[in-house]
């Protein structure tokens, strides 16, 4: 999915769909909305982590704005579903 987000980032309504129908799988899988910050900052760290130096504040600011338009979408398909159903 980030391979794709990222093919994708000037034209997001074009993967919109698949990143809703994708949020809507993450509430199945027990994924609530306050789940999406902590995994945000993993990303960046790991981000941070791997590119050193070519992660510039330039491209740091973009991933930001990438991940939070697809958190954005993914949450707001949460909306509409129905809370998951946990097995004890």
């Amino acid at each position: 999915m980030l391979a794709t987000m990222v093919t994708h980032l000037d034209d997001f309504e074009k993967i919109a769909p698949v990143v809703t129908d994708l949020g809507m799988r993450h509430v199945t899988y027990g994924v609530i909305a306050k789940y999406y910050e902590p995994f945000g900052a993993a990303l960046l760290w790991t981000l941070a982590e791997t590119l050193g130096v070519d992660f510039t504040p330039t491209a740091r600011t973009a991933w930001i704005e990438a991940y939070m338009n697809v958190a954005n979408v993914m949450t707001g398909a949460t909306d509409s579903s129905p809370p998951p159903k946990l097995a004890c």
